[in-house]
């Protein structure tokens, strides 16, 4: 083959510049300097840059927690999803939006204290090999992801072997627990070197350890879960039963003794998921022997009770706990709560086990420790949330995802409107999720009511239940809201008489109808098949339409019998966020003696009768 026909014509190569074009390539490469320059400075001007070091910091440690917490949380939420994780450092992003916050963030030392032990990249050796301060004099955040297993190829550039960059992590964790690690989490997805990690952590006291959290994912949260056999026990004495600075311990789907060294008097939070037993016969005298020593608690979250064993006389007492957060039978949190000793400032939040059906008896003790439990404490402000049956007509048992809750407030500073939004500044003395709202009612039975003052019901109550008969003891119950179709027929709920009682509720003297549709205009094919309904809005039971929104006349009707039967006169009835409104809907109403507002406007007959 002849090569010389592929060589390169001459006139294909770009003849050198000239001596003027020299010149204006070096006057080009000038303006462009001074044009970098000029963008610098002009950019050193603007807002973010003129930021002072001290307030970047505080912002950058703020989103570095945030997104590192939340990263965890993403990680050890797919438990089952064995794959490659995102990046660890998405923090490190905001020292790439200009040079000012480059050198803050590269200059604050605590920003930088965070290392990442995994098997998916390759460390580097310069960094590990050198002297533990390196990373300076700030505790280190410490990630441990044990994923060897899921490793592909070959990682390590010395011997080739994956297990290799585990044993240069272990090995440099060992240094860094003695004086550096100040939150540790260990993921835990391959049990490749799971002795060697707890063998490791056995043999340094890890003296500034403040955060501790072990969690599985992917094969071994697979393998460990199936039977009681096969699950991960954390021992008994890691960092050589020496944590004197350990504030909060979380744990995920291992088992642990309850006398582990890691509960230590130290703690002030305290959270187990799934834990999956020990030593069934002496779990929870364990448990609660241990308890007696976390006089510090400010936080504990179960949501696997130990078995209950046989009957101990020991109390715990937590005088510092403000959150008590339990997920189980009601048979092992009436236990359990029998035997702790709360302050009345403690938020209770109880989720009860949804697929175990209780009987009579579990609901009276269970009953008796919630009224225990309010006695220090007693209700002002409650709201109850229904679950929606999927039809009008009643609450079959089970259904609904959600289930029903009741939130009860002692009394507060803050307003009940202010109680009664998704995330309240102040947590409610006990919440409480159950199964369906028939369990909701019996154990309203067991609340005290007297000092009730605010309810909010939100749900598709059927419009012509009587539920109002289940506060009869809410004497002095002044405000009542309602959400949903349980305000349909509001006023043939409040002027049914209860026995021995009267008309519920006969001090109230203020109603808000709240995201409460009234009937929506008729067209001809509406309500044909009832499939076709949206069953949130629109009552249907055995085979007839109810109420499709407010019912005004009703509702004159209802307080008009409550006058009758000695009640007080509602003052003030506010609608807010209701839809489909008409003027004519509201002229029945604006005739009585109530103050009518509409989204914060009042309402008066003249303004009616002009539209």
């Amino acid at each position: 083959m002849d090569w010389s026909r592929f060589q390169p014509s001459p006139l294909s190569v770009a003849p050198p510049p000239n001596q003027a074009q020299a010149a204006l390539s070096a006057q080009l490469a000038i303006l462009y300097a001074q044009a970098l320059e000029i963008s610098g400075t002009f950019n050193a001007l603007s807002l973010p840059a003129k930021l002072p070091p001290e307030i970047l910091s505080e912002i950058f440690l703020t989103h570095a927690a945030r997104v590192q917490k939340d990263h965890l949380e993403h990680v050890l939420g797919q438990r089952g999803y064995a794959a490659k994780v995102q990046s660890y450092y998405k923090w490190i992003y905001v020292a790439h939006v200009c040079r000012h916050w480059r050198e803050v963030a590269l200059s604050c030392a605590e920003f930088k204290a965070y290392a990442v032990f995994e098997s998916w990249t390759v460390p580097d050796y310069k960094l590990f090999d050198s002297h533990p301060f390196s990373w300076g004099p700030c505790p280190l955040t410490v990630v441990y992801h044990q994923n060897d297993h899921f490793t592909s190829t070959p990682r390590c550039p010395r011997c080739r072997d994956p297990r290799h960059v585990s044993s240069i992590a272990l090995e440099r964790m060992r240094g860094l627990v003695a004086r550096h690690i100040k939150h540790f989490i260990i993921i835990i997805e391959s049990d490749l070197n799971t002795l060697d990690l707890w063998k490791g952590l056995a043999r340094r006291a890890a003296e500034s350890l403040e955060t501790l959290r072990i969690g599985l994912r992917g094969e071994a949260w697979t393998y460990h879960t199936e039977d009681r056999a096969s699950m991960l026990i954390i021992p008994d004495k890691l960092f050589r039963s020496s944590t004197p600075q350990l504030r909060s311990l979380t744990t995920s789907y291992v088992s642990f003794s309850w006398t582990n060294t890691l509960l230590c008097p130290s703690l002030r939070h305290l959270e187990v998921t799934a834990h999956p037993g020990y030593h069934p016969s002496t779990d929870f005298a364990d448990f609660i022997s241990t308890l007696t020593t976390l006089t510090l608690l400010e936080t504990l979250v179960l949501d696997c009770l130990p078995d209950m064993g046989p009957s101990i006389d020991a109390i715990a007492d937590l005088p510092r706990l403000r959150l008590l957060q339990l997920s189980s039978r009601m048979g092992r949190i009436t236990f359990l709560l029998s035997h702790l000793r709360l302050p009345p400032s403690t938020s209770v939040s109880i989720i009860l086990d949804k697929n175990h059906r209780n009987p009579p008896t579990a609901f009276r003790a269970f009953g008796q420790e919630v009224s225990r439990l309010l006695r220090d404490a007693p209700p002002h402000t409650m709201s109850w949330s229904i679950p929606d049956s999927g039809f009008a007509g009643g609450f079959p048992p089970g259904v609904g995802d959600e289930g029903a809750c009741l939130k009860v407030w002692g009394v507060t500073v803050a307003a009940p409107q202010e109680l009664w939004v998704p995330s309240p500044d102040i947590a409610p003395r006990l919440s409480l999720k159950m199964r369906d709202t028939d369990d909701a009612i019996c154990l309203l039975h067991h609340i005290p009511l007297a000092h009730l003052g605010a309810l909010h019901v939100i749900g598709p109550m059927p419009s012509s239940e009587h539920w109002t008969r289940y506060f009869a003891a809410a004497l002095d119950l002044h405000l009542l809201r309602v959400t949903g179709r349980v305000g349909y027929q509001l006023g043939t709920s409040l002027s049914r008489a209860v026995d021995h009682v009267g008309v519920a509720m006969p001090r109230l003297r203020a109603l808000e109808f709240v995201n409460v549709r009234f009937p929506p205009p008729r067209h001809p094919d509406d309500f044909e098949d009832a499939d076709e309904c949206c069953c949130n809005d629109c009552e249907y039971s055995h085979h007839r339409w109810g109420k499709r929104g407010i019912d005004v006349r009703d509702l004159v009707r209802g307080l008009r019998g409550r006058r009758v039967q000695g009640a007080l006169d509602v003052e003030r009835i506010s609608f807010v966020g209701c839809e489909h409104m008409k003027m004519s809907h509201m002229q029945p109403l604006l005739r009585g003696r109530s103050t009518v507002v509409f989204d914060g406007v009042v309402l008066n007959a003249e303004v009616s009768a002009g539209h």
